[in-house]
């Protein structure tokens, strides 16, 4: 097969995969604003059930002689209801499920298509703009250890297939979410405070970790460690799409590097990435470039 032939075949390929991956990560968003929707139709509905045998309780009490029954009646009907609330109606466990499941299929999909390719061991995350493109160059071209220029990426993405593979981050799915669900604003993130917000959102709001831990090892490199139940699920997947998905990063680890790429508008590489499945755990090292044009 031919230089040309082989390339387009890739493109091709590439193409695929990116489609793909794109439904996945609007699968996530779609469903949670439809859950969003079916939640308060539900409490509406329930709020008004409740309000309706209220109102006709109260009249039978003023008119019967059996108020203690009645009396009865209500609190357990409101006892009921409660219960149902909190424990068979769950609607944030149930966003809980949804939002593992998602990406959990977005990181198998886009590790598991990719991973036919011969890639270098580690990505890049490239900022251009407000998009934060995600670099795996083939091993083949290495040596080079030449990024795409910032007029390339904006051109076409698909327009270097000798170079490697541009990607959206895994993270984009969860970007989007914390954007569309918390109205985060992401220019009022810094360095400084990237610990406090990550620890609300992926630990307070969402639920997904239960350990964060993010520290500064020396000038331009930085640990993420994170626990939480969420990579059992990740690290059950066979071993040659784990391998790959410790080259393009999980999808909690990939949502941090965009952060910190648009934050200091420098490349990110991901210098190692760890799964241990007994802890549970993902162990993930950054390391910042240079300013990225």
């Amino acid at each position: 097969m031919d230089t040309k032939t082989e390339n387009s075949i890739r493109k091709k390929s590439i193409e695929i995969l990116l489609n793909k991956y794109k439904s996945d990560n609007e699968k996530l968003i779609i469903e949670n604003k439809r859950l969003e929707k079916y939640k308060k139709k539900i409490i509406g509905y329930i709020l008004i059930f409740v309000s309706v045998i209220i109102f006709f309780l109260s009249v039978l009490i003023i008119i019967t002689e059996i108020q203690i029954i009645l009396l009865s009646f209500v609190s357990i009907a409101l006892i009921s209801m409660t219960i149902f609330l909190i424990f068979i109606y769950s609607p944030k466990t149930h966003q809980l499920d949804l939002t593992k499941d998602t990406l959990k299929t977005v990181f198998y999909n886009l590790s598991h298509a990719i991973s036919h390719f011969n890639l270098e061991k580690y990505a890049t995350f490239l900022p251009i703009d407000e998009i934060v493109y995600q670099f795996v160059p083939f091993i083949s071209d290495s040596s080079q250890k030449k990024y795409p220029t910032s007029n390339e990426l904006r051109e076409d993405i698909l327009k270097i297939p000798n170079k490697g593979i541009l990607l959206h981050p895994t993270g984009y799915s969860l970007l989007e979410l914390i954007i569309n669900e918390f109205q985060m604003d992401i220019s009022k993130v810094d360095i400084n405070n990237i610990t406090i917000l990550l620890q609300e959102i992926l630990m307070e709001q969402l639920n997904l970790i239960e350990t964060l831990d993010f520290v500064r090892l020396d000038r331009g490199r930085y640990k993420l460690v994170l626990i939480g139940n969420i990579f059992s699920l990740i690290c059950q997947l066979d071993k040659p799409d784990l391998n790959i998905g410790t080259q393009i990063g999980d999808p909690i680890c990939s949502f941090v590097a965009i952060l910190l790429a648009r934050i200091t508008k420098r490349s990110i590489l991901l210098k190692s990435h760890e799964f241990k499945q007994k802890e549970n755990s993902s162990i993930v090292i950054f390391e910042l470039g240079e300013i990225y044009r």
